[in-house]
């Protein structure tokens, strides 16, 4: 038999078939990319989706993979947004280069450091409403929404753990949230 290669990519290696996986000799190890990786995808991907726009900064590529989760699809969907903007003349280059990113941020509701509007509600009604502990499924029902991915979020950037009782939030969570709503403020 001739040697195959496999290429796939998945944001959720937990859902690939048992069945699939159980065909590897070696199972295969799947890590999710990291900010710098994905900064690294974000300045590929603008070489296409911003053809004749000034090319972003480092900074700019670094506060997209983090804003995105370092995830291709997002990156590529804030480039665009930067891309639009850019076109209609809302966004230009700073003086110092690169651009100013608050609005693309904004189109997406989402914060530099990738927290979506979920993943801030979630941290809120944690420290808000539940005293900083409470249980998946009275989160879930306040939310109204899965939390599944928000969760997951949270518990990658240290603001959550899980414990026998239910989710609890971390002292680095509290401050976040505190953040959160100083600039919900301003």
């Amino acid at each position: 038999m001739p040697k195959v290669t496999i290429v796939a990519c998945t944001t959720e290696p937990e859902k690939i078939p048992e069945p699939i996986l159980s065909r590897f000799m070696l199972r295969p190890v799947l890590e999710a990319y990291t900010e710098e990786e994905g900064a690294k995808i974000a300045k590929v991907m603008a070489r296409t989706v911003l053809v004749g726009l000034p090319e972003p900064s480092p900074g700019n590529f670094r506060t997209i993979s983090s804003a995105a989760n370092a995830n291709p699809r997002a990156i590529r969907r804030l480039l665009t947004t930067l891309r639009d903007l850019a076109i209609v003349g809302g966004l230009v280059p700073t003086a110092r280069g690169g651009y100013s990113m608050g609005d693309v941020l904004a189109m997406h509701d989402v914060t530099e450091d990738g927290l979506d509007r979920t993943a801030r509600r979630y941290l809120d009604l944690l420290v808000n409403e539940f005293g900083g502990k409470a249980g998946a499924r009275a989160i879930a029902s306040r939310l109204g929404v899965s939390p599944a991915d928000a969760e997951l979020l949270l518990m990658d950037r240290g603001f959550l753990i899980r414990t026998t009782t239910g989710r609890e939030i971390t002292p680095l969570g509290v401050r976040r949230t505190v953040a959160l709503a100083v600039a919900a403020v301003k």
